[in-house]
This record gives C-alpha cells, sequence and structure tokens, in this order.
C-alpha cells in the first residue's frame, strides 16, 4: 500500500495560528537561587517563562512576529540627543564611571544609532533576546534571557551609567523582569529612560519600583504601530525641557 510522505513540521507554525503563543508562552520553571526576589509574589514571576524563538537572516528587518517595531526617526533621533547630553553632563560634573557606560536593554534600534554616533568617552551595550540578529551589532552584543533577568557577566551589576529600555510584550511577566534587570545594572546615580504601554495595570510597578516620571515626549514606530507609548525617565527637569524635533 502506497503511502504519502509526510512533510516536515516547523514547531513554530503555531505561532502563526495562535496569537497568544506567537508573544509568548507562560510556563514554570525554577530560577536560580541567588536571583529570587524577597516576597512570594516577585518569586513567582521570576519563576515564570518568556520564550522565544528567532529565525536566522542576513538583514535587521523589524518582526511583528516577535514583536520587535524599530522607533522612527524623530524618536531614536530624540533619545539619542538625550543620551549624548547626559554623557556630557556626567563627564563634565565628574559623576558615575570615568567612561559612561551606556545600556540598551532590548532597544537595538538606540544601539545601532549610538554606534554610528557615539557619545565622547563612552561604552555602550546592548542586550537583547534576537541573538541571531544582533550579533552582527559587534562585540558590545550581549544575549539577554528574560527568564533569568540577572544572570549575566558580574562586571555589568550596577556599572551602567545610562540604561534606555524598552518592554517587548505588554504584559506583567515581561515589564517585572525588565524592571528586575534595570534594578540589577544600573549604579547609584544611573539616569533610566523607560519606553513601555500606557497601560495603567503595569504602569504601577514604573512607578513603584522604579521611580520614573511620564515625560511628553511621542514615541513613536517606523511601523507605524498605534499602541499607546510614552517614554518615562528620572532625568532631571533640564533634560526634559526642550521639545521633541517631528
Amino acid at each position: 500500500m502506497e503511502t504519502k510522505e509526510q512533510p516536515d513540521v516547523n514547531p513554530l507554525d503555531e505561532f502563526y495560528t495562535n496569537p497568544i503563543k506567537r508573544f509568548y508562552t507562560l510556563s514554570s520553571t525554577e530560577s536560580d537561587s541567588s536571583d529570587d526576589p524577597p516576597n512570594e509574589e516577585m518569586e513567582n514571576i521570576m519563576k515564570e517563562t518568556i520564550e522565544f524563538s528567532y529565525e536566522n537572516t542576513d538583514e535587521f528587518p523589524e518582526n511583528w512576529y516577535y514583536s520587535q517595531f524599530w522607533y522612527d526617526e524623530p524618536t531614536t533621533k530624540h533619545i539619542t540627543k538625550k543620551i549624548h547630553e547626559i554623557c556630557k553632563d556626567r563627564e563634565k560634573s565628574q559623576v558615575g564611571n570615568s567612561k559612561q557606560r551606556v545600556c540598551c536593554l532590548c532597544c537595538p534600534t538606540i544601539f545601532r544609532r549610538l554606534l554610528k554616533e557615539p557619545p565622547k568617552n563612552s561604552e555602550v551595550f546592548l542586550f537583547d533576546v534576537d541573538e541571531a540578529k544582533c550579533q552582527v551589532l559587534g562585540s558590545n552584543y550581549i544575549f539577554y534571557d528574560f527568564n533569568r533577568p540577572k544572570e549575566m557577566d558580574e562586571k555589568f551589576q550596577g556599572s551602567f551609567d545610562i540604561v534606555v529600555a524598552d518592554t517587548p510584550h505588554f504584559t506583567e511577566i515581561c515589564i517585572r523582569k525588565i524592571i528586575i534587570t534595570i534594578q540589577h545594572v544600573k549604579n547609584s546615580t544611573c539616569q533610566i529612560m523607560l519606553c513601555t504601554t500606557l497601560d495603567d495595570k503595569l504602569l504601577k510597578y514604573v512607578d513603584e519600583e522604579l521611580k520614573l516620571k511620564k515625560t511628553d515626549w511621542k514615541i513613536g514606530h517606523a511601523c507605524g504601530l498605534e499602541n499607546p507609548y510614552a517614554c518615562f525617565t528620572n532625568l532631571n527637569d533640564r533634560f526634559l525641557n526642550v521639545k521633541m524635533e517631528t
């Protein structure tokens, strides 16, 4: 009896037909004891797993399939300009490291621009889940695993003068893990810019755990993403007085 050859099955196909799995999958896992937060609620957050998988590509396009949306030019220009201003001010005031350390946490758009327009006397690092794509960006790319938000070289702990971050998924798990990482890598005088959704249920963590205030910057995306978005920061008012160029 003739049998039909079964086609190869791509394990990622289900992500295309299941919108929930397309963006994230949550399951229980054990976290390293060194990363366990001090309360039961945060311990549960740490133990939730967010799964990511990326196809290899020679290009660097955004991919909505993995919630990748690059900033538009006005946003990229404005945030990059602020980083330059902060680096210049901190160097003048002799605050922080002798070389200002900048962490781009899930912000490849900003990192790419800073590679082309690096602040004077600075070191810039990208922490991102997209290993296949981000490796083309150079040696200062660090693979970032949401499931282990503190798992990185110990030299990064408490070492960054500036952190610019974005939450790739609008879930409580994701934003709280991003916050854990920010708290882990920032130094005592760190300047933070966190771009994320305007969902009140998620923003309470930005306020309670990072004490950031909302800016009036218009955060736009090259693809025209219409999700309500904003940037939250602890920058001094003198850095916030200049309006964004459009």
